[in-house]
């Protein structure tokens, strides 16, 4: 980000100790892990545990992300307990490790995922200025067709072309009738324990969007993995777990499956582009679905 990159971690100490004032908070480690945001540790009040985000400047700093934790009042979301718009910072309710950390069978992960979507799809928002079901599908189709080329064609024709027809498929299919406030990226990393004995999972980060629900459920089967490495039948194997999602949810398995193809190779594309050590994983399971 060059010098507003430069400017905004010099001044951090310092909007962070103003912050900490502001809301009487008392500072503590700062968090691994995040891409866009500082995440502090920090104690309200009363000895309430929080979180403290400060969003990196930029066209991507928008309110949405406390907007929509505002309307889920902890249903279905982290809870959020104060914004500061101006210097896009907001103190939100303290939650365990992600799903993903868990060593726990697949049903048991999709049960609890699938509990814990749903209620988040009961947020009620305002969708206008949310990107809708065609509007997504289209910027997906740009994002692969354009970035499977400039990196080289890191997979197959093939599956790319299945990915661009089913992000068309998708977009076409769009009926805001059936169009819920999605999380946008409800995968298992966003999917956090609760602290409390009793607590239920609940989502952080989210980008909303205005789509059929069966997007996020796509997003789950993104990064669906065979149990063993060297397992048969990837496409019979991933197709029964877009079966699950949908049975578990009351929605289509055929959109759950389409979506979560897209998302598969998007996903992969991007982390080529990041040089993640996980992107041959996620294309080579797309090769293997589109060829079974």
């Amino acid at each position: 980000m060059g010098q507003t990159g430069a400017a905004w971690l010099q001044q951090l100490d310092a909007a962070v100790s103003g912050l900490a004032a502001d809301w009487d908070l008392r500072v503590g480690q700062v968090l691994g892990g995040g891409s866009s945001a500082l995440a502090v540790e920090v104690i309200m009040p009363g000895g309430v545990a929080a979180i403290l985000k400060v969003a990196v400047p930029g066209p991507d700093c928008s309110t949405v992300e406390a907007d929509i934790l505002r309307a889920a009042e902890g249903r279905g979301y982290a809870r959020l307990y104060h914004h500061n718009r101006a210097k896009c910072a907001m103190v939100i309710e303290r939650l365990g490790p992600p799903m993903w950390q868990q060593d726990w069978p697949p049903d048991q992960q999709m049960l609890l995922y699938c509990a814990a979507v749903q209620e988040a799809w009961n947020v009620r928002f305002d969708p206008r200025g949310l990107i809708d079901g065609a509007g997504k599908a289209a910027w997906l189709e740009d994002f692969i067709s354009r970035n499977w080329d400039y990196l080289g064609r890191p997979c197959s024709e093939r599956t790319v072309s299945l990915a661009l027809d089913f992000a068309a498929r998708r977009g076409a299919a769009f009926d805001p009738a059936r169009a819920v406030i999605c999380h946008g990226d409800a995968h298992p990393g966003n999917l956090l324990a609760p602290l409390d004995l009793g607590g239920t999972y609940r989502f952080i980060d989210p980008e909303a969007a205005f789509i059929e629900p069966e997007y996020d459920l796509g997003c789950w089967l993104r990064g669906w993995r065979p149990a063993r490495r060297q397992e048969s039948e990837v496409g019979r194997l991933a197709r029964a777990a877009a079966e699950q999602l949908a049975a578990r949810t009351g929605t289509d398995a055929e959109a759950v499956w389409e979506w979560g193809l897209v998302e598969r190779v998007s996903s992969g594309l991007l982390l080529t582009q990041l040089g993640h050590e996980e992107c041959p994983l996620y294309l080579s399971i797309a090769e293997q679905i589109t060829n079974s």
